[in-house]
């Protein structure tokens, strides 16, 4: 037994005897002493405490087994001091294999009696093995815990960063970026959701490639579409930037030629057009276009005196996705109206003439019908006869201002009459001589010259008849007295497949050495209500004449044609065709 076991048992029966040595002792400090030298001492194999009575009071480690150790008596104390309250304790030492067992009995201040049995490890790696047992449990105990804590944080890791990843990818989706791909080659549980995850953005890439190719063709359509409208088009978004300008309002202001995508509109229109396009553009802004309280659209009218007078119209509406129902932007649509307000001028003004051409025979009718009732006693026949003529002349003005009137509104009606062959040498003669009274009395000639071997033509008579009567009334009032006006009739020489020359139109011409009429002038003569005014002539008649013409000899499928000189004269003429020869 080493030397330093017998300084362990000193120890022991030291830190025993002080509980002992109490008058009022309590088993459970004796025991938690106990326990506390097997935990502090690895030497210490085994401990066992009982009581006199052989009631065990403690047995450490639970269960005792493998120990051959045999407590038959308990000895007395050797000395007792009474005064001191000191325990004395008798030893009794057996030697196993393995260890020492050691006996130790104790009598408190009472003399109650207690066995402890110790075994010491007899040999020092015996006395260690516990203390290395427990290192070795505590850094395995420390080891699994620090494993555990590190894979619970690398796996927490992982985990952030492939939820990292994947917001990501999915901000990169919602921003409408789907080619985005999340590439991994980490075999893991989350495998199958990033294979999920690209398959879902390749399937929106498609679509999306889909939807862009359908909306690029539709938006290729309708700018097709307004581009080759006659109308100028200009789609605004909902802050006034230009998105779109057609052709024909670039035409129609060479301004919006240098127009920029993504530029404000009012920055390139003139002053006089924001004045009255700028408050229409405010209003739709400021209210609702989803109210009811916007109309459909606005529109004014602007005057542009820029080489050629013209007036433009511009319409101005709201565009509306009625599916989402949002305002999109401004569509501005400009149309040329010169033609309808000159039109309407003209309209205005033929109303006013063919007013005052019908109040003036009509008065004159009645003047005289009234002044022979009332003087018929007083008038020479003579007199009356005047006053008669006056009014029958007065009648036929009226007559021809009705008839002019039925006339174009039959031929605007597209009436279609049976053709008939009509004779040119035998309407010329006759139309010339309607009118040669009124020639000789403005001392104008009045001749025509028909070639000889003109043919028949198919046409209506009487429409033929009123146009060379209605062209030759022209001539004689843009023409001075001692002028010459000339009627010609001759042949178009046409080839066949045979290189035969053949008759296939007949020409009527008329021309005249008169004032002659102006080129801007030329372009709208033959339009309806429009009456010209020069130093021969001043404004009369309901500037029918013309249009009536033209709507004739479109009936007879030809068109009528003009040159004119200002100062040298004027000539028209159409071409009629040759009959059918039916034998």
């Amino acid at each position: 037994m080493l030397s330093t076991d017998v300084q362990l048992i000193s120890d022991i029966t030291d830190m025993l005897a002080q509980p002992l040595a109490t008058s009022s002792l309590n088993t459970n400090s004796l025991v938690l002493s106990l326990e506390s030298i097997y935990i502090n001492r690895p030497s210490i194999a085994y401990c066992l405490l009982t009581q006199s009575t052989g009631q065990t009071l403690a047995v450490l480690p639970e269960p005792l087994l493998g120990y051959n150790t045999v407590v038959t008596a308990v000895m007395k104390p050797e000395k007792v001091d009474t005064a001191n309250q000191k325990v004395y304790v008798a030893r009794s030492i057996f030697h196993t294999k393995q260890v020492f067992d050691i006996s130790i009995s104790f009598f408190d201040i009472n003399q109650h009696g207690y066995l402890l049995a110790l075994g010491i490890y007899s040999r020092p790696s015996m006395t260690m093995r516990p203390l290395l047992m427990r290192s070795v449990s505590i850094t395995v105990f420390v080891s699994i815990w620090f494993t555990s804590i590190l894979s619970i944080f690398i796996n927490n890791l992982s985990v952030y960063r492939f939820v990292d990843t994947l917001r990501k990818g999915i901000q990169s989706i919602a921003s409408g970026d789907f080619n985005k791909r999340i590439i991994s080659n980490d075999k893991n549980r989350f495998s199958n959701l990033l294979l999920d995850f690209n398959e879902m953005a390749k399937r929106l890439d498609i679509y999306d490639k889909n939807n862009v190719q359908q909306l690029i063709l539709e938006k290729s359509k309708l700018e097709t579409l307004v581009s080759v409208i006659a109308d100028g088009a200009i789609l605004l978004d909902k802050d006034l930037r230009i998105v779109f300008i057609n052709q024909s309002a670039a035409k129609t202001f060479k301004f919006l030629r240098s127009c920029i995508r993504g530029t404000h509109i009012y920055t390139y229109f003139p002053d006089f057009i924001n004045k009255q396009l700028l408050p229409i553009l405010n209003q739709i802004l400021q209210t609702s276009p989803l109210g009811q309280d916007l109309r459909g659209h606005s529109t004014f009218s602007v005057h542009v005196d820029d080489n050629h007078s013209k007036t433009f119209q511009f319409v101005v509406t709201h565009t509306i996705d009625h599916e989402r129902q949002t305002f999109t932007g401004i569509a501005i649509i400009i149309q040329d109206i010169t033609t309808q307000v000159d039109l309407n001028e003209a309209k205005n003004q033929f109303i006013s003439n063919v007013s005052h051409e019908l109040r003036t025979p009509l008065f004159n009718i009645r003047s005289f019908l009234e002044t022979l009732s009332e003087y018929q006693d007083s008038l020479t026949s003579k007199q009356q006869k005047e006053f008669l003529e006056i009014a029958n002349q007065e009648t036929l003005r009226l007559t021809d201002l009705v008839n002019d009137v039925l006339d174009l509104s039959r031929l605007e009606s597209g009436f279609i009459d049976q053709l008939e062959r009509v004779e040119v040498f035998d309407i010329i003669p006759s139309t010339i001589q309607a009118s040669n009274l009124r020639a000789c009395q403005q001392n104008i000639e009045l001749s025509f010259k028909i070639c000889p071997i003109v043919s028949s033509i198919d046409g209506y008579p009487n429409l033929i008849i009123q146009v060379i009567s209605n062209l030759i009334g022209n001539s004689l009032k843009f023409t001075k007295s001692d002028g010459k006006i000339i009627v010609k009739a001759y042949p178009l020489e046409s080839y066949n497949q045979m290189n035969y020359i053949f008759p296939g139109k007949i020409r009527i011409e008329i021309i005249d050495d008169g004032a002659g009429i102006g080129k801007l002038d030329q372009d709208r003569i033959f339009d309806r209500f429009v009456r010209l005014e020069n130093n021969v002539h001043t404004l009369n008649g309901t500037g029918l004449g013309l249009s009536i013409v033209k709507n004739i000899i479109e009936k007879h499928d030809s068109q009528i044609f003009l040159y004119s000189e200002i100062g040298i004269g004027s000539s028209f003429w159409f071409d009629l065709h040759v009959a059918e020869n039916k034998n």
